[in-house]
């Protein structure tokens, strides 16, 4: 078993991508820092330019356009810049990143994160603790289990903000 450090910086995140490929580029970032009580202390989202086209695919499932990003800062660019949308700064570790499906996000977040990174995915959650649902996509499990679903679907802060809601509910 794992132990998390007492230290651990606790991030719930989400991405939305260009496609489903492993070479996908981001087009949208968003996460909340939180507490471990799982108060939101601070959060930041912002359009990402993927540096590359986002297929008709994926913007028929998050909404965002080619147009929508063409004047976003890149992942890169997020992460360094003191600029208004950035982050400005590479993530300190040790770190939790939070959210359903965690691993597929991890994936683009990690290359900005100095230090020991803890996934907790709660797909990976509700899996176990609920096999008899009709599926575990967030959106399935969010109704299925009564809890609040914000607006605008498969954009990163409606999802960040639905799998704190389902981490703290499986907790």
């Amino acid at each position: 078993m794992t132990t998390i450090p007492d230290n651990a910086l606790l991030i719930v995140a989400d991405t939305e991508n260009t496609c489903a490929t492993p070479e996908r580029g981001v087009c949208e970032v968003g996460f909340a820092i939180v507490d471990r009580k799982g108060n939101v202390l601070s959060e930041l989202e912002s359009l990402i330019d993927p540096e590359r086209p986002i297929t008709a695919g994926a913007s028929g499932v998050h909404g965002l356009t080619n147009a929508d990003v063409a004047d976003s800062p890149t992942l890169s660019e997020f992460f360094s810049e003191d600029a208004p949308g950035c982050y400005g700064k590479r993530i300190q570790g040790p770190v939790v990143i939070i959210g359903h499906r965690i691993g597929f996000d991890v994936h683009t977040i990690a290359p900005f994160v100095d230090g020991e990174i803890f996934e907790l995915c709660t797909l990976r959650w509700v899996r176990r603790l609920y096999p008899e649902m009709d599926n575990h996509k967030l959106s399935t499990v969010m109704f299925a289990l009564g809890l609040p679903r914000p607006e605008n679907a498969h954009r990163v802060m409606s999802d960040v903000y639905s799998a704190l809601h389902l981490a703290k509910h499986t907790a």
